[in-house]
């Protein structure tokens, strides 16, 4: 979407006032799903802010007819005193949405719906216009629990890899005089490649429960290493908001390596993107398994999702250490042979130019159904 698109489509809500309530302040997903979004609405002259929800109750008197609320995640909205309080807005808002795509909020439609049942029923025919989801597994999850037929509105994952204006963690600043509107846009929607010339690092960056084959990958660092001639670093981290790019950063080519088991039931086929959108937007590649978010990314840009995923076809063994040696062997090969190409950092900036589309700037086309559903 052009910087002059954005512009145009934001004068469509300046009437409106959007509140993005969390019960987490300070946390990862409250940074990703609600102060990002907001500064990026403020930049627009859209107005904007965070509520925590233990505020809720003195809001009730200063909610107005043109407030859009987006409540992050599910579960915390669900129990009857909350339930009750927003009752009460519901009926002096415009919209009430909730976003559901995390983990947390995965499990009210799993293995403690039986829990929720009657809240989650209630809270969805009397209190929410729409529920904000990443995948399609996850609307038909949630169409399959509700009675009440209710509006579920895709959105996109939005990286963090923005102008320190956005994220305060992060170093990347504009180097031009701003003007006008266009120039403040423009450079708030700057982006830093990673610049490198050969790899001397792979890594995981992430939860490690999100990673279930820590000996794959380091057998492949270990094979890797040989096929390179050094001694390849290999990172692992699961950084928060502060270390989150810096840390990334130190990683030149990266994985996300997640079986589909009972294990990753609760969020293989619902998490979302974040992974793919992060490593793209420093210009970093890597190799991913196919979670429905992370292939519908590659799917949506016309990105060849074999070239980058972990490979499928590896000798299996009764032994799970000769599986992890055989996958990670695998691993070592497509990576060596991805690298070995004399196109692969053109490649890399193909992947962070596809990032671009995922910077928080560019929130109207991330929450596109969202915002089109107020019209």
């Amino acid at each position: 979407m052009k910087i002059e698109e954005r512009i145009e489509i934001s004068k469509k809500f300046k009437n409106f006032r959007f509140i993005f309530i969390t019960d987490a302040p300070g946390s990862v997903t409250s940074f990703m799903k609600c102060e990002l979004p907001t500064k990026v609405l403020n930049y627009y002259d859209i107005k904007a802010a965070i509520l925590d929800k233990k505020y809720l109750n003195q809001y009730i008197d200063q909610a107005q007819d043109n407030d859009v609320l987006i409540l992050s995640k599910v579960h915390p909205w669900l129990d009857s005193s909350t339930i009750k309080k927003l009752e009460l807005v519901k009926s002096k808002v415009n919209k009430i949405f909730c976003e559901a795509s995390e983990e947390g909020s995965f499990d009210c439609f799993l293995s403690k719906f039986d829990l929720h049942k009657e809240n989650l029923l209630l809270f969805n025919s009397n209190i929410v216009d729409g529920f904000l989801y990443e995948t399609k597994q996850l609307k038909d999850l949630m169409v399959s629990k509700l009675d009440h037929k209710n509006s579920f509105l895709y959105t996109r994952h939005l990286h963090s890899n923005c102008h320190h204006a956005l994220n305060p963690y992060s170093s990347i600043n504009h180097n031009f005089e701003i003007k006008n509107k266009f120039d403040q846009i423009s450079a708030l929607s700057t982006q830093c490649f990673k610049e490198y010339d050969n790899i001397t690092s792979i890594g995981y960056i992430g939860h490690p429960k999100y990673c279930h084959n820590y000996l794959a990958l380091n057998i492949a660092n270990y094979e890797l290493s040989h096929k390179v001639g050094i001694t390849l670093k290999f990172v692992s981290s699961n950084p928060g908001p502060l270390h989150n790019i810096p840390v990334t950063n130190e990683v030149d080519f990266a994985f996300s390596l997640i079986e589909k088991n009972n294990h990753s039931e609760v969020y293989y086929n619902y998490k979302t993107s974040n992974k793919v959108n992060a490593l793209w937007s420093l210009g970093i590649p890597g190799l991913f398994s196919p979670l429905p978010s992370y292939t519908q990314v590659f799917q949506e840009n016309d990105v060849d999702f074999e070239e980058w995923s972990i490979p499928q076809e590896y000798s299996h063994f009764d032994c799970h250490i000769r599986n992890s040696q055989s996958l990670g062997r695998e691993i070592a090969n497509k990576v060596f042979k991805i690298i070995s190409d004399k196109d692969f950092h053109e490649k890399r900036r193909i992947l962070f130019n596809v990032s671009l589309r995922y910077n928080p700037m560019n929130i109207f086309w991330l929450y596109q159904e969202m915002f089109e559903s107020l019209h």
